[in-house]
Order: structure tokens, then sequence, then C-alpha cells
């Protein structure tokens, strides 16, 4: 078992594992019945994504303690906050999951740059992420537009 690339990979399903948890609650929260939809259709798309890295982190032989971290608990509190205290609680959502779902892209993006042990999973993973982030352009398109 090597503890660099099982760290690597618990890093990458912290990350997922906490974006996932910050779609599931911007999509409780948010009015618009077709944007819950869509953020909930993220969401499980981020979960595929979570199960895979899960099942490679075990056949690796690490063991995994935890789905979301402290840190995402606390990202998905302070969004649910600002999404109360929003004039558009929707937009503001939006603007939070862009954010978020930037960071996890980029995030996969170099460790398949620069990590050859995990490359062929990150781009494996890649083009899963890279659909829900052209979603999430959309939508930031839909309220700049």
């Amino acid at each position: 078992m090597d503890r660099t690339v099982i760290r690597s990979l618990s890093q990458l399903l912290r990350r997922a594992s906490d974006d996932r948890e910050l779609y599931l609650k911007a999509a409780s929260m948010v009015s618009e019945p077709g944007l819950q939809a869509v953020l909930a259709e993220m969401a499980a798309t981020l979960a595929v994504t979570v199960n895979e890295l899960r099942r490679e982190v075990e056949a690796r032989g690490g063991s995994i303690t935890t789905q979301v971290s402290l840190a995402g608990r606390q990202r998905v509190q302070l969004a649910a906050w600002r999404m109360r205290l929003a004039a558009n609680p929707d937009n503001a959502g939006i603007a939070l999951l862009e954010r978020a779902e930037n960071r996890l892209l980029r995030h996969f993006e170099a460790v398949a740059e620069n990590d050859p042990t995990l490359a062929a999973l990150a781009c494996r993973l890649l083009p899963r992420l890279r659909a829900v982030h052209l979603d999430m352009a959309t939508l930031v398109h839909g309220l700049r537009g």
C-alpha cells in the first residue's frame, strides 16, 4: 500500500464528497423546481465519482473514515447561511456551487497532469466532472444573460 497514493485518493474523495453535500444542500434550498432537479442530478453525478474513488481507495488497501470533511460541513453551513440571507437564494446558490465546482475540477486536472500513479483514474473521471462544469457554466451564463 502506497500511503502517498492513498492520501491523494482520500483528498480527491473528500473534495468530491464535500461538493456532493454542497449540491444536495443547495438543491434543497432553491425555489425553482427545474434548478432543484439540475442540482440534484449534479449531486448524483458526484455520487458516482465518490463511489468510484471509494472503491479505488479500498482496492489499494486504504480505509475510509468519513465521507464529508469537517471543512466540507462548514462550507455547506456557510453556503446555506449565505443563501438564506441573499436577495435571490437561487442565484446565490449557483454562484457558490460554481466556485466549488471549479476548485474540484482544477484539483482533478492537477492530479491528471502531475500524478502518474493516479493519472489514469483522474482522466477517467474528468469527463463526468467536465460535464458538471459545463452545466454549471450554462447556469451561470443564464444568470448573467
